[in-house]
């Protein structure tokens, strides 16, 4: 997780440093995403909107024109991080986004990998690192059904974040991601009574997993864990 967000903390600084061509130039690379031996023109251009254009042009033709994915700010009025960044490895696409802010205990980095196949950038998949605080999961997301660069918006992609948040919520319960900004001690609190609260076990709200996270980061003492999996497994042997 460090090792990609680094990077991109990197390609952003140097964007906005070094990165102009002219006027409207924010961004240029030259790298051979068409796989045909050949550079091809990468370009994020700063037209004035609250987005960045993005536009790869091969062998003199535009092969790639997007306005609506790329958003100029790195973080929203509501205090949502939003980062982004740009590169290309392997040929390929990779565009990185960030999102975290104060209503949610789950940061995620989503990675977003594109293949130039057909005449077209089509979604090869999807990087995600899922984290609270310092309990993160991390997985890889090949994409079934077609999507082109070429159409996809930010307002699309926030609102499809199924593969992040299944990622977190099948390992460590639903209720983290349920509790706003400070459910990691929401659940803490919960779990140290004697007579744990009842929400807290239900089932699918937390696994076994998290306690065991929580106790390791010191949310939790260990005679709440022992007692919740003590718990635990008398539910399963019903």
């Amino acid at each position: 997780m460090k090792r990609y967000f680094g990077k991109a903390v990197l390609l952003f600084f140097l964007v906005a440093t070094v990165g102009r061509a002219d006027a409207s130039d924010f961004l240029v690379m030259y790298q051979d995403v068409t796989r045909d031996g050949e550079l091809d023109e990468i370009k994020l251009l700063d037209n004035g909107g609250p987005f960045y254009t993005l536009r790869v042009v091969s062998k003199g033709d535009e092969i790639l024109h997007n306005e609506k994915l790329i958003p100029k700010k790195i973080s929203n009025e509501g205090g949502l991080d939003i980062f982004q960044g740009v590169s290309v490895a392997d040929h390929n696409i990779s565009i990185r986004y960030r999102f975290c802010g104060p209503s949610s205990s789950i940061c995620y980095d989503r990675n977003l990998v594109w293949v130039f196949k057909g005449k077209k950038f089509i979604l090869l998949k999807e990087e995600v690192v899922a984290a609270a605080d310092k309990i993160s999961l991390s997985d890889a997301f090949y994409q079934k059904t077609e999507i082109l660069l070429s159409s996809l918006t930010y307002e699309s992609l926030i609102e499809n974040n199924e593969n992040a948040e299944m990622l977190f919520g099948r390992i460590y319960g639903s209720c983290v991601a349920g509790l706003g900004g400070d459910a990691l001690m929401k659940i803490s609190e919960a779990l140290e009574k004697s007579t744990p609260d009842e929400w807290v076990m239900k089932d699918g709200c937390v696994t076994a997993a998290l306690v065991f996270n929580l106790e390791a980061q010191k949310y939790l003492s260990y005679e709440a864990a022992l007692r919740y999996l003590s718990v635990f497994e008398k539910s399963k042997a019903k």
